[in-house]
């Protein structure tokens, strides 16, 4: 008789655990609504000019090369053979001014090419090569990540002399 208690008592925990924790299955950012201007003379007179972007083109494998021409190109292989996740080569040094085409290859599963400091975010799906043009305008040590996979050590270096 007490294990039967034990056991109702303890499905009634479980089912009010399972109604106390969220079921949303859409985990997608969702972009806002576009605020409505009403007047565009007075908002545009508020508005601080926008800055200018660093020079970024992505162009995927089976579509047209970029119009911008490197100084380099640099083929980096996103690996995740053996659950060994890597960018080959992980280390990268380039100079000031430098404009690098890179061919960004995924092996078997989806990964990307973020350098958040410099508004770099390149996603290539498994078994595809896209392609990004960038132009080095900034001295500095930046962090290379694989967002879905920088916690299995998916991380490497961009430095800018």
């Amino acid at each position: 008789m007490t294990k039967l208690f034990s056991v109702i008592s303890l499905m009634g925990i479980l089912m009010i655990f399972a109604a106390c924790v969220p079921q949303n299955d859409d985990h997608d950012a969702v972009d806002p609504d576009p605020i409505p201007q009403t007047s565009t003379a007075s908002a545009s007179a508020m508005a601080p000019p926008p800055a200018p972007a660093p020079s970024v083109s992505v162009a995927s494998s089976s579509s047209a090369a970029s119009t911008e021409t490197a100084d380099k190109v640099v083929d980096v292989a996103m690996n995740d053979a053996g659950g060994n996740y890597i960018f080959e080569p992980g280390d990268l040094t380039f100079s000031t001014g430098e404009t690098v085409q890179f061919n960004l290859s995924s092996e078997t599963e989806f990964h990307s090419f973020v350098v958040d400091d410099l508004g770099i975010e390149v996603e290539v799906e498994g078994g595809e090569t896209d392609t990004l043009t960038f132009t080095f305008d900034k001295p500095g040590v930046y962090t290379l990540i694989c967002v879905p996979h920088e916690t299995l050590g998916m991380v490497g270096t961009i430095t800018v002399q």
